[in-house]
C-alpha cells in the first residue's frame, strides 16, 4: 500500500483567480448583461437600455484599465432619452465627446425623443456652439436657444449626429419644420451641394411618431446611408400643424425608399390618410430583392395602385397585390386597408401564394390603423367585410403554407421592434 508522502501531489486551483483572469470574451459576455436591450435584441430589435445600466457599466470601467478597455465601448454604445424633458443628458454626451473624440466610435444607437427642448442655459448654449465650431460648422443664430420649440430645436441632436460617424440605430422626431443648421445653409435646404450627415454605417432608421420629415430631407438621409436595413416612417403630422404639410405626398415616401431599394430588409410605413397621394410610376416593390418585412397603411398604397392602373391602361387592380411583392418578401402588414377596393386583389394575392409565387411568405395580416386601439369610424364596416372573407382567404394562404391573421384591435407600432409581441 502506498503511503500517503507517496501520492501524487493534487493541485488546487487558485481561490483568489478573479474576472481578471478570465478570457476577455467571457469578460465581455458578463459585462454586456447590464445592457440586455443592446446585445440581447434580435435582429430587428432596438438598442434602449436604462440610464441605471450605464452608470454601472461606467462604474466598471472606472476600476482598472483592463475593465476600462472592455465596458468603455458598452457605456458609450447607445444613447436615448427615454421618458426625459430637457437636453441635460445629450449635453453631457456633447460635452464628452469634445474633450475624448476618440469615444465617438463607440456610440452605435442613438434614440432622442424629446420633440420639443425648451431653452437652453448659457452654460449648454455655449458647450454647442464651441462644438460647432470645432466640428468646421458654419456658425448659426445667435438667439438659436431661445425658442425650445422653433426651427433649431433639434440642433444640439444635429451637432451629436455629426460628431458620430459609427451609428448602426438612430431613432428622431423630425417634426414639421426641422431645419439643418449645423449642416448645410438654411438659405441652400438640401441641394445636391449639401454634406452628407455620417449614416454610412447606419442600419435602422425610425422617425418618430407624428413624424412630417420634409421629404427632400428623407430622401437626403436615405441617400447617405447605403447600407441601411430597416426603415420606419410614421408620416402622421400633428392636427395643429396640418397646414405646414401640404406639400407631403404619399409618392414622396416612396420615392426615397426607392433609393434604397437595393439595401431595405424592412419597411414600416404609417401615412395618415388625407395626405395627398401624388404621381409615380412605381406600381410594386418587386425590385427590392432583399424586403422581407413590409408593414404598409392602406391608403399609402393608392398611389402604386393607380400606376398599376394607367400602366395597364386602365384595367382593374385585380393583379395588384399578386405582382407587388420581391420573392424575398417573408412577412405582410396590412394596416386598415380598404375591403371594398382591395378585396378582389387581396383574394388574388391568397390564390398566387397558394400556387408557390411567394415561396418564402410565412404569413399576413390585416389589422387597424396603429393609430387606433380598434377598427374606427367607418372602418368597422371594413373590419366586418375581412372577417366575412377570412375563411375563403385563409383557406387559400393556407395552401401555401401562409397563417393569416385579422386582428380586431390595434398594437401600436414601437421602435425597431415587432409590434404584434
Amino acid at each position: 500500500m502506498a503511503s500517503l508522502s507517496s501520492t501524487t501531489a493534487v493541485v488546487i486551483p487558485n481561490a483568489h483567480r478573479g474576472i481578471l483572469d478570465l478570457p476577455v470574451e467571457l469578460i465581455w459576455h458578463i459585462c454586456s448583461f447590464f445592457s440586455p436591450c443592446c446585445f440581447k435584441a434580435k435582429a430587428s430589435g432596438g438598442c434602449f437600455s436604462r440610464i441605471d445600466d450605464r452608470i454601472q457599466l461606467s462604474v466598471i470601467s472606472r476600476t482598472c484599465r483592463t475593465l476600462r478597455d472592455i465596458a468603455q465601448p458598452l457605456v458609450f454604445h447607445c444613447f436615448s432619452d427615454w421618458g426625459g424633458s430637457n437636453l441635460s443628458r445629450l449635453i453631457r454626451l456633447i460635452r464628452t465627446l469634445k474633450k475624448r473624440p476618440d469615444l465617438a466610435q463607440y456610440v452605435k444607437s442613438i434614440a432622442h425623443t424629446i420633440p420639443f427642448a425648451g431653452d437652453l442655459d448659457a452654460e449648454n448654449k455655449k458647450v454647442v456652439e464651441d462644438a460647432i465650431t470645432d466640428l468646421g460648422l458654419p456658425p448659426v443664430n445667435q438667439y438659436w436657444n431661445i425658442d425650445g420649440e422653433g426651427e433649431y430645436r433639434l440642433l444640439s441632436l444635429e451637432v451629436l449626429l455629426t460628431m458620430t460617424h459609427n451609428l448602426e440605430a438612430l431613432q428622431l422626431p423630425l417634426d414639421y419644420d426641422w431645419r439643418l443648421h449645423a449642416t448645410a445653409s438654411t438659405t441652400d435646404y438640401i441641394t445636391p451641394s449639401t454634406p452628407l450627415l455620417p449614416f454610412t454605417n447606419l442600419h435602422r432608421l425610425l422617425f418618430h411618431a407624428n413624424c412630417a420629415v420634409d421629404p427632400a430631407y428623407l430622401a437626403h438621409m436615405l441617400t447617405s446611408a447605403p447600407q441601411l436595413e430597416v426603415v420606419a416612417l410614421h408620416w402622421a403630422a400633428l392636427a395643429d400643424v396640418e397646414e405646414d404639410c401640404e406639400d407631403r405626398r404619399t409618392t414622396d415616401a416612396w420615392d426615397a425608399l426607392e433609393r434604397r431599394r437595393d439595401t431595405l430588409r424592412e419597411i414600416r410605413l404609417d401615412i395618415r390618410n388625407d395626405v395627398e397621394h401624388g404621381r409615380t410610376e412605381r406600381c410594386s416593390l418587386a425590385d427590392f430583392e432583399r424586403l422581407e418585412v413590409l408593414a404598409v397603411e392602406g391608403h399609402a398604397l393608392w398611389s402604386l395602385r393607380e400606376a398599376w392602373e394607367r400602366r395597364n391602361r386602365g384595367a382593374r387592380a385585380v393583379e395588384f397585390l399578386a405582382e407587388f411583392f420581391p420573392s424575398s418578401i417573408r412577412e405582410v402588414k396590412f394596416w386598415s386597408p380598404d375591403a371594398g377596393e382591395l378585396m378582389p386583389a387581396m383574394l388574388k394575392f391568397a390564390k398566387a401564394v397558394a400556387v408557390g409565387r411567394y415561396p418564402n411568405l410565412r404569413r399576413v395580416v390585416i389589422a387597424p390603423s396603429t393609430t387606433m386601439e380598434q377598427w374606427a369610424g367607418d372602418e368597422w364596416k371594413t373590419q366586418r367585410l375581412w372577417d366575412a372573407a377570412g375563411p375563403m382567404l385563409k383557406g387559400e394562404f393556407r395552401r401555401g403554407g401562409v397563417t393569416l391573421e385579422i386582428w380586431g384591435e390595434g398594437r401600436y407600432w414601437r421602435a425597431f421592434g415587432s409590434d404584434d409581441e
